[in-house]
């Protein structure tokens, strides 16, 4: 019987990195959000057509279906709704230790908005429920039926092999050829207090 594998985040935990280097080459039927789904079309009716038509296990991965980074009005619980959708979907979530996943996702900001103080951005644009990881792993089992995995990031760094494995034992996959090639990484000094 077919599989559906949900990676869903976090963000900032070497997403960019699986989506393009491993999860394209796994011996499944791989849907990325940003490739091959229009923003405006509805994805989880997208993503359904898929896994019926599909011959093999399909793996989805979109690193924002826990939430984002920034505050957003009216945030939608887009976990829930894929857990509607696909009760017996197998989960992963790479989660990070906080202090690098903090300048991480505050790099990322500044990139795009420009600078802000690390204690502003903190305080008043950080969505302060992303950051509990704990509280996204139990949600995620007592959402889902199917089995949930956590890896740390941190293992990308120290045993790339050891990382990719994990992913790939949990989707029950061989590991694919890689480059291990930092994709997305920021590397700028950070200004102001981690908390």
């Amino acid at each position: 019987m077919k599989e559906l594998y949900l990676h869903v985040g976090l963000p900032r935990c070497a997403s960019t990195f699986l989506q393009t280097k491993i999860f394209p080459y796994l011996n499944l039927h791989y849907v990325h959000r940003k490739e091959h789904i229009n923003y405006k079309m509805d994805h989880i009716k997208y993503l359904k057509k898929v896994f019926k038509k599909s011959k093999v296990d399909v793996l989805y991965s979109s690193e924002t279906i826990l939430g984002l980074p920034e505050i957003v009005e009216d945030p939608v619980d887009t976990l829930k709704k894929y857990s509607v959708a696909f009760p017996d979907a197998n989960i992963i979530i790479i989660k990070r230790d906080r202090a690098t996943w903090l300048k991480s996702m505050y790099y990322r900001y500044m990139h795009r908005e420009g600078y802000i103080d690390f204690n502003n951005y903190y305080d008043n644009i950080l969505d302060h429920k992303l950051l509990n990881v704990d509280h996204h792993i139990s949600r995620s089992r007592s959402l889902f039926n199917g089995r949930v995995t956590y890896i740390d990031f941190e293992d990308l760094q120290t045993d790339h092999k050891f990382f990719i494995g994990q992913i790939c034992e949990f989707m029950r996959v061989q590991i694919p050829y890689y480059k291990n090639k930092k994709i997305n990484a920021n590397n700028y000094n950070i200004r102001g207090k981690i908390k």
